[in-house]
């Protein structure tokens, strides 16, 4: 009697998040969320974020409800360090410069970067309702994605955040300007959604590269002007009502 075994081996591959309790600051220089994150999209439901299509309208927590998806701005593959921000039922997964509006209650809702949040902080959910900080920590995963709607804010996950980041390049640079400057982008993607987003394999837009020399120069001009208003005060207050 002869017997013939057959051996099969089975080869299993685990994806691993590693969750951690620290309050170190990841290391990233940009501003995104974790493509496992989800979003919700007029007439689509809940969809994960790498999802979107364009033309969707995401539900931003706005006062109008939805904004126009625009594009995606920035996408990675690799492995990136992210703060995860609990309230309640809702997680959202960003990275440390990543923005999103945290309320206070004389000064009503600022963006804040996501390494400054903090438990016992209120944050904004999808529904326009305020909820607390339950929980702070650093995780690890692969994959992220920067989103840019119409009104530059979004639900991720049941949170409200920005569609942007801190610079490091130009601290203190007002969201309102880069906002402004992503203006033509927006009515690209109004008119003619499909030509303003990029395929996902493109890991930077390229209206990026397109505004970078507007952008610089918008940050030179509000350089002086700060560097003057503080030399010579009197030049901010100066009145041309005076006889020659």
């Amino acid at each position: 009697t002869t017997t013939t075994t057959t051996t099969t081996t089975t080869t299993t591959t685990t994806t691993t998040t590693t969750t951690t309790t620290t309050t170190t600051t990841p290391t990233t220089t940009f501003g995104c969320f974790s493509q496992s994150s989800t979003v919700v999209v007029e007439g689509r439901g809940r969809i994960s974020i790498t999802d979107v299509q364009p033309g969707d309208m995401l539900v931003d927590g706005s006062a109008a409800g939805t904004s126009q998806f625009v594009s995606f701005m920035h996408v990675g593959e690799q492995l990136a360090p992210f703060v995860a921000i609990q309230a309640g039922n809702n997680t959202i997964k960003l990275t440390a410069l990543h923005l999103l509006y945290v309320v206070d209650a004389k000064q009503g809702a600022e963006l804040v970067k996501a390494s400054e949040v903090r438990v016992g902080n209120t944050v904004i959910l999808a529904d326009g309702e305020h909820a607390i900080v339950d929980a702070v920590s650093i995780v690890e995963e692969e994959g992220f994605i920067s989103v840019l709607t119409a009104s530059g804010q979004l639900a991720v996950d049941g949170i409200v955040a920005s569609s942007y980041t801190a610079s490091k390049v130009y601290p203190g640079e007002p969201i309102s300007l880069r906002h402004a400057l992503n203006q033509p982008l927006i009515w690209l993607a109004q008119a003619a959604p499909s030509l303003a987003a990029p395929m996902l394999s493109s890991e930077y837009h390229w209206y990026q590269q397109v505004t970078r020399a507007p952008r610089a120069m918008a940050h030179a001009f509000r350089s002086i002007a700060k560097a003057v208003e503080a030399r010579m005060p009197a030049l901010a207050t100066v009145s041309c009502t005076g006889s020659l």
